[in-house]
């Protein structure tokens, strides 16, 4: 944190729900003593799953999108998978079991020296709102072993879309969440399918 930087003068809880999301009203101290109320959302410890399916009949790589309501844009939008994760869980638990319940879909390992799960480490959320990092997880050859075991009222349709349509859904702002894009950038990098060319000077 820099010396210019707000200070964190309290937080007043709003609402909170039974899956751990929580809204607060957030003051902030500035430098010069001016503080504001600024409205900041939790949703506590969660995973953006970025899922392939290696074994596509078409031989072409995809990646697993999922459908379902949005409550911030008030309609079913595109995003990628994704899980809290629980007290006794690690992100690379909450990401295959999360998959498993959202999609029927599970995780291999590609070959003897690939493993079925790869983490990323942590991303931002909503820079702007929310007081989260996620974590990211890169789950390898993912193959469909169940039907989806979803929850009460949620309503999850599967897509799986190869990567340049992937990467133009992001591009025309047609995959929601922030963290999306940035799970599906790192997945690339770390998997040497994309290299960024820095300018010289």
């Amino acid at each position: 944190m820099e010396d210019t930087d707000p200070q964190i003068v309290a937080d007043h809880l709003v609402a909170s729900n039974n899956f751990g999301k929580a809204t607060y009203d957030r003051t902030l101290r500035y430098a010069d003593g001016y503080e504001e109320v600024h409205q900041v959302t939790s949703i506590g410890p969660s995973v953006t799953i970025f899922g392939m399916v290696e074994d596509d009949p078409d031989s072409v790589i995809k990646v697993i999108i999922v459908k379902e309501y949005k409550e911030g844009i008030g309609r079913r939008h595109l995003a990628c998978p994704g899980a809290r994760i629980s007290t006794i869980e690690d992100a690379i638990d909450a990401a295959t079991r999360r998959l498993l319940q959202e999609t029927g879909y599970a995780p291999r390992p590609p070959s003897p020296h690939h493993p079925a799960a790869i983490p990323l480490g942590k991303g931002p959320y909503m820079a702007r709102s929310a007081i989260d990092e996620v974590d990211i997880v890169i789950l390898r050859n993912c193959h469909k072993v169940a039907e989806p075991q979803l929850r009460p009222r949620e309503s999850v349709m599967v897509f799986h879309y190869d990567l340049v349509t992937l990467l133009n859904l992001i591009r025309c702002n047609e995959i929601s969440d922030v963290h999306a894009g940035n799970a599906t950038l790192r997945a690339l990098l770390h998997l040497g399918w994309f290299t960024l060319q820095l300018p010289s000077k």
